[in-house]
């Protein structure tokens, strides 16, 4: 006879409860999680140009044959969704990068940095440093991580900042509505954003598109996370559910392993190290040290 695994009934009573915390969070929470585009409510991103800043325009790069199709719907899916928005003339235009992503789709970059980058002032944010962000998150017992969809893409752009994020294409010059990736102020923006909008929600830490959320018992867990979503859907942001994890005995964030007894090294970094060549001279000496 086939042997026959048994589960510890504790065990699968645990594993059916959190499911079903999980699918009443998808309900009771279901515009967090609908898949479409967010938008912060009552906040429009302006960006200020340095003295003397003056317009730039660089020409169209050519798209690979092979990535060719992907680009133009790609650009129509963003065009569709008012992301971006097609226009005739500009005095600024920054040339695109065109990426795979592993499911195959195109991923549309802005190089911003030779026509934008260098023009724009900073604001300056410090982002959370990642030992004082695992040493927030001591003592919890279960753990969720939140991953936002199109993180930057959320904030909207004042209508007078957009037409310095110009793209030039083949296929003509578009405008972005809304924050995109590559835009240096865009990191200390997002940060800034979300550390107001998380504000006085324990248990809870945020690195850039990325949240964790913990509690001292399950019970306060659960309260902790649903704080965020109930905080997420009244500003109207959206979160990333294929690549959402809640209620967790242990989760793997920044190279780095947490769970109720504290913070442990990932066993795909010890294994890097252990199986990284002897350096021979400090040209291969300082990459390992870095490592």
């Amino acid at each position: 006879m086939p042997q026959v695994h048994k589960y510890p009934c504790n065990e699968l009573n645990e594993n059916q409860t959190r499911l079903d915390w999980i699918r009443e969070l998808h309900e009771k929470y279901a515009p967090v999680f609908d898949g479409q585009l967010g938008n912060v409510k009552g906040q429009q991103v302006s960006l200020e140009l340095k003295e003397g800043a003056t317009p730039k325009c660089f020409k169209a790069r050519s798209v690979p044959f092979a990535l060719r199709a992907g680009v133009e719907a790609e650009l129509r899916r963003l065009e569709e969704l008012n992301i971006i928005s097609q226009v005739h003339n500009s005095e600024w235009a920054s040339p695109i990068v065109p990426v795979r992503k592993r499911n195959g789709e195109i991923r549309i970059c802005g190089d911003f940095r030779m026509a934008l980058n260098t023009q724009l002032k900073i604001n300056k944010y410090p982002l959370p440093r990642v030992d004082y962000l695992f040493a927030s998150l001591a003592g919890g017992q279960k753990f969720a991580k939140i991953d936002m969809k199109n993180a930057y893409l959320q904030l909207s752009v004042h209508p007078d900042s957009r037409q310095l994020l110009m793209i030039n294409t083949h296929w003509g010059l578009f405008r972005y509505n809304h924050m995109v990736f590559g835009i240096s102020p865009a990191p200390a923006v997002w940060q800034r954003t979300m550390d107001k909008l998380l504000a006085g929600i324990p248990g809870t830490q945020c690195l850039l598109d990325d949240m964790l959320v913990t509690g001292k018992s399950e019970e306060e867990h659960k309260q902790n996370v649903e704080a965020v979503l109930q905080r997420l859907m009244e500003y109207g942001l959206k979160v990333n559910l294929d690549k959402c994890q809640f209620m967790q005995d242990r989760l793997e964030f920044c190279a780095h392993v947490i769970d109720k007894h504290g913070l442990h090294t990932t066993d795909e970094k010890v294994k890097a190290l252990q199986d990284a060549p002897t350096p021979q001279n400090v040209t291969r000496l300082r990459p390992y040290l870095g490592l």
